[in-house]
């Protein structure tokens, strides 16, 4: 490719963002390269993550996450509006957007109402799906988690438990969950019927 094909795509950052000094040091992160085919909330937080720390300016955030595109993922970046993108939050909004369908988890506070304990799954294994579940979310609405959370419960003693409690606070009910998974466990190991089920 030429200097001058080259020059024909920019890419989307401002001007203030295109013409400001690259990250320091000249290394390039140790991180897989996204190249579109996976779950981009996961390659957003491996990014934060490595960065957590290296007090990078909104331009040397902006490159240094444009330098973990390829295939795909880089030829969408090019094709972008030049000057479309301003911040390193406008970045990965708009990344987030373009490959949302390639997650392969929940990532609305909606989508917990999807997460359900089986029959025969205990209480711990349910808490440890839902609190996987649940670290993929943005910006969860915890009132709506308490409900998808009791909703996604089956019929039994625990349910009973919770709706006749006053807990109305999310964490002191997950809290209360760990507990009591961790005891039932420790009671009746991996049958969950044992404590659950009523007649």
């Amino acid at each position: 490719m030429t200097t001058a094909g080259l020059q024909e795509r920019p890419g989307p950052f401002t001007s203030d963002i295109l013409h400001a000094i690259r990250p320091s040091g000249g290394k390039s992160l140790k991180i897989d390269r996204y190249n579109g085919t996976t779950d981009p909330y996961i390659h957003m937080d491996n990014f934060r993550s490595i960065v957590a720390g290296k007090s990078y300016s909104i331009a040397e955030s902006c490159h240094a996450f444009q330098e973990t595109l390829t295939g795909e993922a880089l030829s969408w970046f090019f094709d972008l509006r030049p000057q479309s993108i301003g911040s390193f939050i406008e970045l990965c909004d708009t990344f987030a957007a373009r490959f949302i369908l390639r997650t392969d988890g929940y990532h609305t506070t909606a989508q917990l109402f999807k997460v359900l304990q089986g029959e025969d799954e205990t209480l711990k294994d349910f808490v440890n799906k839902w609190q996987s579940a649940t670290t993929r979310c943005r910006d969860l609405d915890k009132t709506l988690a308490t409900a998808a959370f009791k909703h996604g419960l089956r019929k039994g003693s625990f349910l009973d438990e919770i709706n006749a409690s006053p807990l109305t606070d999310y964490d002191q009910l997950m809290a209360f969950a760990v507990r009591h998974a961790q005891a039932e466990f420790d009671t009746y190991g991996g049958h969950p019927g044992t404590v659950h089920k009523t007649a």
